[in-house]
């Protein structure tokens, strides 16, 4: 007789994790990204392919890596105004802003 083997049963929720393929698909590189990447992580909590401690852990990484991206964007703006503000201190020297 063929017997057949009875399917293993998912692991229980706590211990889903994801699959190399689905690593592929969270990008946290790119703020416009962030936020699909974490939609993603929801559908997957949803159906029951991951637990909610590793999507949690994922909100919390994407929450750091907006933060470093909003950080970087800041420091470029500051460093871009300090230049343009040296240079026309340079221009204006002896003009009527000119420091004493």
């Amino acid at each position: 007789m063929n017997q057949r083997e009875k399917p293993e049963p998912p692991p229980p929720l706590d211990e889903r994790v994801l699959s190399a393929g689905q690593l592929r698909g969270i990008r946290l590189d790119d703020p416009k990204l962030v936020a699909v990447s974490l939609h993603r992580m929801a559908r997957y909590v949803l159906a029951g392919k991951l637990s909610h401690k590793i999507a949690n852990c994922v909100g919390q990484l994407a929450s750091v890596a907006l933060r470093a991206h909003d950080i970087a964007e800041i420091a470029d703006r500051l460093d871009a105004l300090e230049a343009a503000l040296e240079s026309r201190d340079t221009t204006t020297a002896g003009g009527p802003h000119a420091k004493r």
